[in-house]
C-alpha cells in the first residue's frame, strides 16, 4: 500500500514575550494606538537584531496608561537573551529615555517616578520587572524635607 503522506513541517518553535510599559497616571499616552505602535518600533530597533524572533514586535493592547507589545522569540535561548537585555541597563535605559526624561548617569528628575516596564514570557523563564525600586529612569525623588514644627 502507498505510504501515508509525510506530516507537514512543524512551525518554528516560539516563545511568547509580552512587554508592557505602564504609567502611574492615565493620560500619559494621549494617542494610545499610535504610541503602542511606536513602542513596538522602539523594541524592534533596540532588540530586533540582538535575538531571533519568529514573530516580530506588534502592539497587543493600548490604553491611556498602558502599552502592551508582544513578540515570539524563535527559541527559549533567544527569549532568554531578550530578557537578559531587558534586565540589564544599557538598552532598557535607552528605551525608558524615549518615554520619560532620563539621561543615563545624570541625577533623575523624577519624571519616570511610578512607571514600570515588565516583560512576561510563555516559556517558563523568569519575568523581568523594572520599576521605581530597581531602575534609575523610574526612581522617585525623596520627598522634600518637612519644615520643623513652629516653636510653642
Amino acid at each position: 500500500p502507498p505510504s501515508p503522506p509525510a506530516p507537514p513541517p512543524s512551525p518554528p518553535p516560539t516563545c511568547l514575550l509580552n512587554t508592557m510599559l505602564s504609567s502611574p497616571s492615565a493620560g500619559a499616552f494621549d494617542a494610545p494606538g499610535a504610541d503602542c505602535d511606536k513602542f513596538a518600533q522602539h523594541l524592534r530597533l533596540l532588540f530586533g537584531s540582538k535575538s531571533r524572533f519568529s514573530f516580530d514586535f506588534a502592539c497587543g493592547f493600548a490604553s491611556s496608561g498602558l502599552l502592551s507589545v508582544g513578540a515570539y522569540a524563535f527559541s527559549a535561548e533567544d527569549a532568554q537573551r531578550y530578557l537578559d537585555l531587558m534586565s540589564g541597563t544599557t538598552y532598557s535605559e535607552i528605551l525608558a529615555g524615549l518615554w520619560v526624561a532620563y539621561t543615563p548617569g545624570a541625577p533623575t528628575n523624577g519624571q519616570g517616578c511610578g512607571w514600570s516596564l515588565v516583560t512576561n514570557n510563555g516559556c517558563g523563564l523568569e519575568r523581568v520587572e523594572r520599576n521605581s525600586s530597581n531602575f534609575a529612569p523610574f526612581y522617585c525623588p525623596p520627598p522634600p524635607p518637612r519644615p520643623p514644627p513652629p516653636p510653642t
